[in-house]
């Protein structure tokens, strides 16, 4: 099912985490062992990437950013949900379509429904779209001029059989069974991107609405305090990627807490007055809209 450079590319990503100490396995090790497997650099390419430089990227974050993913035990890194959704996915849509073998191509592909990875950002941040991915892959028409192929034989492998073989009906039923399930699946996505829109516009008349009484808070800030009146903290999603979340700055520049950690008590002397108030009032978490507008959070 799966092809050789896939495998390949599999242990690859695990050995990627393995390497560094990484208790999981996540989307950006895979796409990191990605840039060496034949299939996905193929279509990387294709798309008109500069592949050495997603490579350093990649490289960058997961030595950079991953660090709190060193596990203290020995143990081998486990894949995250979101890795094995993709393959799962990868797989499902490779089934569906009559395929016989998932490679680093479909697995390229699948990335792009993990709209909250560092792995998908990484992609579209090099002009990279799903649509270019499949383009190529379905009928061999790249972005990039020179890479388009000439695809023969695209008739699906399987869904004619052969002749004088009898049709089975194990075989129909399961061949319907997977795809209803690659159906299911890619509504699923479609209301993901529902949502997501639904959440920015939402967050745009919100910001608008409110965007006078922001103002007199950072206008308060500044008067009571030197220093910028946003902040950023760093926070961590669903599949650990590191989100920075914009907020009100309610404590005195010098002791800034932009990891989080810092145990809020009653009294704290780093705290504003203007401080207490947003923190009493939750107006402190107002620019986190931005956030939303920029893809990175939701709205509950």
């Amino acid at each position: 099912m799966l092809s050789s450079n896939l495998e390949k590319s599999l242990h690859r990503a695990l050995a990627h985490a393995n390497e560094r100490g990484h208790e999981y396995a996540t989307l950006e090790h895979l796409l990191l062992a990605l840039t060496e497997d034949q299939d996905a650099v193929a279509v990387v390419r294709a798309c008109s990437v500069d592949l050495d430089r997603l490579r350093r990227e990649v490289l960058n974050y997961v030595d950079s950013e991953l660090a709190n993913l060193i596990a203290a035990h020995g143990n081998d890194a486990k894949p995250t949900a979101s890795f094995q959704r993709v393959l799962q996915r990868a797989t499902i849509h490779v089934q569906s379509s009559g395929g016989e073998q998932v490679t680093g191509a479909n697995v390229l592909v699948a990335m792009f429904a993990e709209r909250e990875s560092h792995a998908a950002y990484f992609l579209q941040e090099r002009g990279m779209t799903r649509f270019d991915a499949v383009n190529y892959i379905s009928h061999g028409i790249a972005k990039a001029p020179g890479h388009s192929e000439t695809r023969r034989g695209q008739e699906k492998t399987g869904s004619t059989p052969a002749p004088g073989r009898a049709i089975d009906p194990r075989d129909v039923a399961e061949r319907l069974k997977q795809r209803h399930a690659f159906s299911l699946l890619n509504r699923r996505e479609e209301l993901v991107s529902s949502k997501t829109i639904l959440n920015k516009g939402v967050a745009l008349v919100i910001l608008i609405l409110v965007a006078p009484l922001c103002a007199l808070i950072m206008l308060f800030i500044k008067l009571e305090s030197r220093g910028p009146v946003l902040f950023v903290q760093q926070h961590r999603s669903f599949n650990n990627a590191a989100i920075p979340i914009l907020k009100f700055r309610t404590r005195y520049i010098d002791r800034a807490d932009p990891s989080g950690r810092q145990r809020i008590v009653r009294a704290d002397p780093g705290m504003t007055r203007v401080g207490r108030v947003l923190r009493a009032t939750s107006l402190d978490q107002l620019p986190q809209l931005i956030n939303v507008l920029r893809g990175a959070l939701s709205l509950r």
